[in-house]
């Protein structure tokens, strides 16, 4: 059975498509970005260009290592992954790699599970070793804290046997808001009950009278709510950059920007008020509109002299008269000599249009004619 995949009558190839991706061009196959996987719309030359494609070779986990073997390791053909630290595609300089480091770095690995303590090892900088699925610490005087951690937490079918009426459950809707206190305080988290609990009942008081004291969210909820001062206004996106500087904050419910300080809220707003009384002084009548069929061809000049877009009119116009005239004259002269005719000297037509300051009028031009 060839390993290909029928997607919308894309044929997908699978393994190390990089190593053979010269023949997979000369083949037609076609690389799809999306997917990130190379593809033949024919079924069958999809099947004869997987035959080229060899498997993806397997990777041997090396780790970190100190930053001063990073030229050595890179010398002996190894590679880094963000994920897993370095590796390397054969089992034998993967080890000899591991080797060296352990000269370098000795690792002192640890024994028993510490998944449960793993915030506390990371912190001990302790490191987990993917490769031999065991925390390990290159620093010799950690080894017995960072194991005795373990150990405490250990004996996990010790603590399976325990019945359920030594676990002391934490009530309350609001444990997630303390996770971190109760993991201090040594709670641990049902996943069958979906509840944390500690095996010692002082411990699991402390841990309620915690819980409690953080308990009306929905109070603390609505206080939140009224605590935001919202800003009012259509023109909050023109002044964005400016809200945010002043901490305002995006509210995705509401679709408003708002902020817990009043005094703070009380700026922004007046500054969106600002932003909108400034567009609303600016009259319609100051847009002088240029005229003409072909400010297409010559907007890139227009934009030069200030003009601006009215996506309203479907028209370029500009604020100053003067900058509107000169614009205008750019544009006459980008459409022509439509106003004369050149195979008869001084012969001019009468047209009708309307003046760059916006006002309506007939320009009209007498007729003149010359006795040839």
């Amino acid at each position: 059975m060839e390993n290909t995949e029928n997607t919308n009558e894309k044929h997908y190839l699978t393994g190390n498509t990089y190593a053979a991706r010269e023949k997979l061009k000369e083949l037609g196959c076609e690389y799809d970005p999306d997917k990130r996987q190379w593809y033949h719309t024919d079924p069958e030359k999809a099947k004869e260009a997987q035959k080229h494609v060899p498997p993806i070779p397997e990777r041997y986990q090396i780790g970190d290592a100190p930053k001063t073997l990073t030229d050595e390791l890179k010398e002996m053909g190894c590679k880094w992954n963000k994920e897993n630290g370095w590796y390397h595609l054969e089992k034998e300089v993967a080890d000899k790699a591991i080797q060296r480091i352990n000269e370098v770095e000795p690792r002192h690995y640890l024994d028993g599970d510490g998944y449960n303590v793993k915030d506390q090892l990371t912190a001990m900088r302790c490191r987990w070793d993917g490769r031999t699925k065991q925390w390990y610490t290159t620093d010799p005087e950690k080894v017995a804290e960072a194991q005795a951690l373990i150990n405490s937490n250990v004996p996990e079918q010790k603590q399976e046997k325990q019945s359920a009426t030594d676990k002391h459950y934490i009530e309350g809707e609001n444990t997630r808001a303390v996770k971190d206190q109760l993991k201090e305080l040594g709670c641990k988290w049902d996943r069958d009950k979906q509840q944390w609990y500690h095996t010692d009942p002082a411990k699991a008081k402390e841990a309620q009278r915690l819980v409690d004291g953080k308990a009306p969210e929905q109070k603390q909820e609505k206080q939140r709510a009224a605590d935001k001062h919202y800003i009012e206004g259509e023109n909050t996106r023109a002044v964005k950059d400016q809200l945010k500087e002043l901490g305002c904050k995006w509210d995705p419910d509401k679709q408003q920007w708002y902020h817990t300080d009043l005094a703070k809220a009380k700026e922004a707003q007046r500054l969106v008020d600002g932003k909108t009384q400034k567009q609303e002084k600016q009259p319609t009548a100051d847009k002088h509109y240029i005229e003409g069929e072909n400010t297409r061809t010559v907007k890139d000049q227009l934009k030069e002299l200030g003009c601006k877009w009215d996506r309203d009119k479907q028209q370029w116009y500009h604020t100053d008269p003067a900058k509107a005239k000169e614009a205008q004259r750019l544009v006459d002269n980008a459409s022509g000599p439509t106003g004369v005719d050149e195979g008869r000297p001084g012969h001019r037509t009468g047209v009708a249009g309307r003046n760059v300051d916006g006002n309506s009028v007939n320009r009209v031009v007498e007729k003149v004619s010359r006795d040839m």
